[in-house]
């Protein structure tokens, strides 16, 4: 809009990740970007009913037990996961990476977070070591409705350290070369796990919640197409 004037027009947002990139379809992604979160209850037919979850079916195989109305993911989309990050008193319900800032004591670090049984990690906030990518195709595929399962994109940690000062990631790859991306600062390397066998712990007992919106088409744009077979389940020992 290279002539527009005026106050300054909301073009894009972020709460939960890869949700505009691809549970949004192509068709309202600028409505999308452009609304307020007071009005993500439009967004509900593709969290009730998300594409992802027939293509975890259909395309790849996996026993999602559901396919429709898919109230576990509208309870962390729209409202947070009881008794970890859900708001008191909830009035408007709408789609944001909800952080409680008071820590739970006691959890050991899982890249799973909270179905790992981390109730500080991923959907409660997000953090730099959080396995995003596998805890929301593990919640799509039904690890809270009757079909626990490790599902995964075969990447499991980072190619360098975490450095011990801002910003703690490494360089990215440049991608003309093929070595690995340099390594971040000088400090001790921050990211644990990486075995692809992490137990789910589960949400907090009467917990309905699950990964919220995220969770749902990002594979389908892009894990789907970038890492072909790299999606795997794998078997029991």
């Amino acid at each position: 809009m290279p002539n527009a004037k005026g106050d300054y027009v909301q073009v894009s947002r972020l709460g939960n990740p890869l949700v505009n990139e691809v549970v949004i379809p192509y068709k309202v992604k600028d409505t999308f970007n452009a609304i307020d979160p007071t009005q993500d209850a439009a967004a509900l037919p593709f969290v009730l009913e998300p594409e992802l979850g027939y293509l975890l079916k259909n395309v790849c195989g996996v026993a999602v037990p559901k396919l429709k109305d898919r109230q576990d993911l509208v309870t962390v989309f729209l409202k947070g996961v009881p008794g970890v990050n859900q708001p008191k008193n909830l009035q408007a319900p709408s789609e944001q990476l909800r952080l409680n800032v008071r820590r739970v004591p006691d959890q050991t670090f899982s890249r799973l977070g909270v179905i790992g049984g981390d109730l500080n990690g991923f959907p409660n906030g997000r953090r730099l070591a959080d396995d995003v990518v596998d805890i929301e195709l593990q919640v799509v595929g039904g690890e809270l409705i009757g079909n626990p399962n490790d599902l995964g994109d075969a990447v499991d940690s980072n190619a360098s350290g975490f450095g011990a000062n801002f910003p703690y990631v490494a360089l990215p790859h440049s991608g003309s070369t093929v070595q690995s991306s340099p390594p971040a600062q000088t400090g001790e390397t921050l990211l644990t796990g990486g075995d692809g066998r992490s137990p789910s712990g589960g949400f907090p007992t009467g917990s309905v919640g699950v990964i919220g919106l995220g969770m749902m088409l990002f594979l389908a744009a892009g894990i789907m197409s970038r890492r072909g077979a790299g999606l795997v389940q794998p078997t029991t020992a």
